[in-house]
Parts: C-alpha cells; sequence; structure tokens
C-alpha cells in the first residue's frame, strides 16, 4: 500500500500535553521542537531559542483522500476542511486540546510529507530501524 495520490491539504501540530491540562498547571512545557513558536503557547520557547541550535521536530496529521478520488472532489473536500477550520468554535475547541489547526493545499501536505519521509526516512536508515510485527 503506498501513500495516496490525493491529499487535502491540512496538518494539525501539538503541543504536549492537552491544553486544558496545561491552562490549569498541571502541565508545564519548558521548550519546543518546532521551526516556530505556538499560537496556542507562545510563552513556550523553541530549543533554538534556548541555545540548542538544530533541534526541530514536530507532529502532525493530514487529511488523505483515496487514490484515484476526482480532482474536484478533492478540492471540494479541501475548501469544507478548510472553512471549518476557520470557524471560531471549532478552532476554539481544537486549540483547546492543544493543536494548532491550519488548513493547507494538497501540494502543501504534500511537501510537509515529502520533507519528513526524507527526514525520518534517514533516520530510520542510519540507525537500521527495522519493522517488528
Amino acid at each position: 500500500m503506498g501513500p495516496p495520490d490525493r491529499r487535502l491539504g491540512t496538518a494539525s501540530r501539538r503541543l504536549p500535553g492537552p491544553g486544558a491540562r496545561r491552562n490549569h498547571g498541571a502541565w508545564r512545557n519548558l521548550r519546543r521542537a518546532d521551526a516556530a513558536r505556538s499560537p496556542v503557547a507562545p510563552d513556550v520557547p523553541k530549543f533554538a531559542e534556548q541555545g540548542f541550535a538544530g533541534v526541530e521536530a514536530s507532529s502532525w496529521f493530514g487529511i488523505a483522500a483515496p487514490s484515484g478520488t476526482p480532482a474536484p472532489v478533492v478540492t471540494r473536500l479541501q475548501r469544507a476542511i478548510a472553512a471549518a477550520l476557520a470557524m471560531p468554535d471549532i478552532r476554539a475547541r481544537i486549540e483547546g486540546i492543544g493543536f494548532t489547526a491550519q488548513a493547507s493545499s494538497p501540494e502543501a501536505l504534500g511537501q510537509i510529507i515529502d520533507e519528513h519521509s526524507r527526514l525520518w526516512g534517514g533516520v530510520i536508515q542510519r540507525l537500521g530501524i527495522r519493522l517488528q510485527l
């Protein structure tokens, strides 16, 4: 099974620990490994700001359609998802659990997938990590 050829273009990044615990003091984020500060927690510095240059990693997720999905259907779905992510109540709920919602194009999501595949694929190869079932 290969990667889907139709990506809807949504990526989200998550803070470690649900936002509710963080906001009530039960969780303390010391640093972020992302390239930028989070709009959900702008007070949490990046590793690079603390003297740890080159420490960058993030988790994300995207939404993809099955291979062969017609382009007009992908466009319609992407627009609907982007519209939902722009709604203040939806955005607040997503941010309330520590995510930063980010709607993007199928091409931008494809670029994220390609970049992370190259980065983590190289790490997997260098370390000799093998799939164990």
